[in-house]
């Protein structure tokens, strides 16, 4: 695991060229992972890019051909 600093609201809104008040709201409502200290949020930016950007699974199913399948039957 490497150690990584948490950000601001600030430095995160740079990093997602976003605006403070989007980076904000989108914290309020449990979009990206974050945690307050005090009054203020602080982020792991791996976490949030991690997050937005999720891994595609290769041997996942697509909800496309679950539906498929169900249909055929």
């Amino acid at each position: 695991m490497t150690d990584e600093t948490a950000v601001g609201v600030a430095e995160l809104a740079i990093t997602l060229s976003a605006s403070k008040d989007k980076v904000y709201r989108m914290a309020r409502a449990n979009e990206i992972p974050g945690f307050r200290i005090g009054r203020e949020w602080r982020f792991f930016t791996s976490k949030v890019l991690e997050h937005l950007n999720p891994t595609a699974d290769p041997w996942a199913q697509s909800s496309q051909s679950r539906h498929a399948r169900r249909r055929a039957a």
